[in-house]
């Protein structure tokens, strides 16, 4: 799959831009990077998260990381969307982010990628 990026600059030509979806070893790495200062559990499997996310952008496999790190600590911290909750450098060392935390998210960003007119 291609995206096409159209800029058009002020009275001038629009400059079109082609780019392809990253392939499964560029989404390896790109896990890689986002997951680097993360505590995983060993169910997790970046190859695997990786497989998921066919037609991801590196954009939507960082939303992943950053909303299974987010499901992870709500799963983790108790009412920790409560107002002025404060979490101390010892909670957050205590959020552990398992595979559910990133399938939840993958197949969220999957059905909006699928409901998106071609």
């Amino acid at each position: 799959m291609e995206f096409l990026l159209q800029i058009k600059f002020k009275d001038q030509l629009n400059k079109i831009i082609h780019f392809s979806l990253p392939n499964l070893n560029s989404r390896i790495e790109i896990y890689e990077i986002h997951t680097q200062n993360l505590h995983l559990d060993d169910d997790v499997s970046l190859k695997e998260l990786a497989e998921l996310s066919n037609n991801f952008t590196g954009a939507d496999i960082k939303v992943v990381c950053q909303f299974a790190t987010i499901n992870a600590a709500k799963r983790t911290i108790p009412d920790i969307g409560s107002e002025n909750k404060e979490i101390s450098d010892e909670g957050i060392e205590e959020i552990v982010i398992n595979k559910q935390d990133f399938l939840v998210t993958i197949k969220e960003i999957t059905e909006r990628i699928n409901s998106m007119p071609q």
